[in-house]
């Protein structure tokens, strides 16, 4: 599934979350599904495999994802694919009346890795 696919129930989410009524936040924001940090996991045979755009609001986003999918030496992958994207997230947070604190203006400098296998589960 890609990230646009499963964007619909992300808003779903959101939209419970934040007091939202379902229907309107998926019309404002139907065509910004890079407004959030993405990531996957994945579990190719050498071991699990984080794949992220290195933009998480949160210092601690690997401590984080590492604790609730019970990870103990993921491997890292940086992708720009990963990374929000354009003006989605001012949508995102515009729509939800809120700040995310976020610099998407900057690159990253993470490294970057080979890319993993196509058997991926999203964060």
């Amino acid at each position: 599934m890609s990230h646009r696919q499963f964007w619909p129930t992300v808003l779903d989410f959101l939209a419970t979350t934040w007091g939202n009524e379902p229907k309107v936040l998926r019309s404002r924001l139907r065509d910004h599904h890079t407004g959030l940090s993405r990531g996957r996991i994945t579990h190719p045979k050498s071991g699990y495999l984080i794949i992220h755009g290195d933009d998480a609001p949160v210092s601690d986003w690997l401590e984080q994802v590492k604790e609730r999918f019970r990870l103990i030496s993921p491997t890292l992958c940086y992708t720009e694919h990963e990374r929000m994207m354009g003006d989605d997230p001012q949508a995102v947070q515009l729509a939800l009346g809120i700040s995310l604190n976020l610099d998407t203006t900057s690159p990253s400098t993470a490294p970057s890795t080979p890319p993993a296998s196509p058997d991926s589960n999203f964060v």
